[in-house]
């Protein structure tokens, strides 16, 4: 082909249909790409690295949470060893 050759009529229309749809494709698979991850309602996935653990071994004691808060023996165990 020589460098001035330019698509013409229905060949340039086809090759603008195949890149749109190729395109539309691409975008339509990585919106469920994206959509495969998350989970039902407002329970999104925690990586495990960041989690609080469910209980943690101190020198005060154990110390238990719930949800990542303290629950409410530990909130008092802590208050009363308080200097």
């Amino acid at each position: 082909m020589s460098p001035n050759h330019r698509l013409k009529g229905p060949t340039l229309m086809k090759t603008r249909k195949l890149t749109l749809c190729g395109a539309l494709a691409l975008l339509l698979g990585l919106a469920l790409q994206a959509g495969a991850d998350k989970t039902p309602g407002y329970n999104n996935k925690i990586p495990p690295g960041i989690l609080t653990p469910d209980s943690v071994e101190t020198r005060i004691g154990t110390l238990q949470f719930i949800d990542g808060q303290p629950d409410d023996a530990t909130v008092v165990h802590r208050c009363a060893t308080k200097r």
